[in-house]
């Protein structure tokens, strides 16, 4: 039986005519066996997929407490236009992007700009993926202050809702995990979590997986590293961290990539903060060399940050 939106119209074969007249009077005729069919409506349609939406979406937030992608898309929102070029044109980047099974371990000092440029990172290959869709991105933001909720189970559930939020397919194992947990009330293991998230890294080709601030991590910075990087081989790594933090672990992985602010980048923000300002903007009007007086005299200042 077939199913289209707009009305409910149900079609039946008629029913047979009167049997014929026999040395007794005949028996009546069968009912017809022309086509069923029935339309459903519109209306039906749309609450059926509404109630299949929200039970993904009840799924995704029960697996996943947090959601970096408010945070991620603040910091597209803040960071200066036409900065952070020079951070994708690195060759070090060029080897780690084109390449498979490596970390690329960007450290610097605090105030250098390692957060911004790894939502640049990302904004860029969300790009990538969005034209090849074998390939996924994800990413994490760490931050002392949510150190309570950022546990490492909540971490990789919420690299696989990254992952799993714009797939338009069922979400079939995780619904098995759900409703074992339903009526008890209980929380996924993180067994449970790694087992989704490395099956649905075997959905794609690459992923690129951004950890920014790792030094924040309140847990294992080794589990957390191992566990990612155990998800499969498609799996590449960036990693923003302050100088101190270790890698030694993954040496043999690492490209190795010092972050320290960009002069060019100073001085486009620099640009930005003068034509916002109506009082500095009319004193260079004024006096031609003060423009670029404040310029050298911020990158002087700025000592890498």
């Amino acid at each position: 039986m077939a199913t289209l939106g707009f009305a409910n119209i149900h079609a039946y074969g008629g029913t047979g005519g009167a049997g014929g007249a026999g040395g007794q009077s005949g028996g009546k005729g069968g009912a017809g066996q022309g086509a069923q069919i029935s339309f459903a409506s519109a209306e039906h349609v749309h609450v059926y997929n509404t109630n299949r939406d929200g039970e993904r979406e009840k799924i995704l937030n029960w697996i996943a407490p947090i959601n970096f992608f408010s945070t991620h898309e603040a910091l597209s929102v803040s960071r200066q236009e036409n900065t952070g070029g020079w951070f994708l044109d690195h060759p070090t980047f060029k080897e780690w992007e084109n390449g498979s099974g490596k970390i690329l371990w960007c450290y610097g000092i605090p105030g250098a700009g390692k957060t911004m440029l790894l939502s640049k990172a990302v904004d860029y290959l969300a790009e990538k993926a969005a034209d090849d869709p074998t390939i996924g991105v994800a990413f994490l933001y760490l931050n002392y202050s949510d150190a309570e909720a950022q546990t490492l189970q909540n971490l990789l559930a919420a690299l696989w809702q990254q992952l799993s939020v714009d797939i338009d397919e069922d979400i079939q194992d995780a619904s098995v995990v759900y409703e074992s947990h339903k009526a008890k009330k209980t929380l996924p293991s993180l067994k449970e979590v790694h087992d989704l998230l490395a099956s649905r890294v075997q959905k794609f080709t690459k992923v690129y997986v951004a950890v920014d601030a790792l030094d924040e991590f309140p847990g294992s910075k080794q589990d957390l590293i191992t566990s990612i990087l155990e998800l499969g081989p498609q799996v590449v790594l960036m990693v923003t961290c302050r100088p101190h933090v270790s890698f030694e672990a993954h040496a043999e992985k690492a490209l190795r990539l010092e972050i320290i602010a960009n002069s060019t980048d100073i001085e486009v923000y620099t640009l930005a903060k003068i034509k916002a300002s109506g009082t500095l903007k009319s004193l260079v009007q004024s006096k031609p060399t003060l423009k670029q007086d404040i310029i050298s005299n911020v990158i002087e200042k700025a000592q890498g940050m």
